[in-house]
């Protein structure tokens, strides 16, 4: 198994934080098998929240608006339509799709914003910018859900 240079690792530690340990497990798991999907409960059950929790904020709005562009569509087209059950089998693979994929697309996040701040900042602050970068954010996994609850309730005005 390839390992990683100890600098690097002490950057992915610091910038995850505490669950480092489960995806570092699940990034060595990924590169065992050159497969870019392992499973994450809470990357599945949370999706957008999740994303957003990992500070993944532009993959979780996106997701926010796909959400709520489905809204859109189902409303326009009618319950008749039977765009309905198409609109929730989609949303079902695209939470299982978040499940599958979504530690390597953390992994992906996580490198390019610990190379964006290596370039931007000296030795002596790296560590610091990568700890208040990296982690997570409870605050803006509710954020989120508020503006998907928000999005929800302006349609529903809306239309009645």
């Amino acid at each position: 198994m390839p390992q990683t240079p100890p600098s690097d690792e002490s950057n992915l530690r610091i910038f995850v934080g505490n669950k480092y340990d489960y995806f570092q497990r699940k990034w060595a798991l990924s590169e065992q098998t050159g497969s870019k999907q392992s499973w994450n409960w809470a990357a599945f059950l949370g999706s957008y929240a999740w994303m957003a929790y990992r500070k993944m904020y532009l993959q979780s709005g996106i997701l926010v608006g796909v959400l709520i562009l489905e809204t859109i569509v189902e409303v326009l087209l009618g319950p008749r339509s039977g765009v309905s059950s198409l609109i929730t089998f989609f949303n079902i693979g695209l939470f299982v799709g978040v499940g599958f994929r979504g530690n390597h697309w953390y992994k992906r996040h996580v490198e390019k914003r610990i190379q964006d701040i290596l370039s931007q900042c000296s030795a002596e602050r790296a560590e610091a910018e990568l700890a208040r970068a990296g982690g997570t954010s409870m605050a803006a996994a509710v954020a989120i859900t508020v503006t998907l609850l928000g999005g929800w309730a302006a349609i529903a005005a809306l239309i009645s």
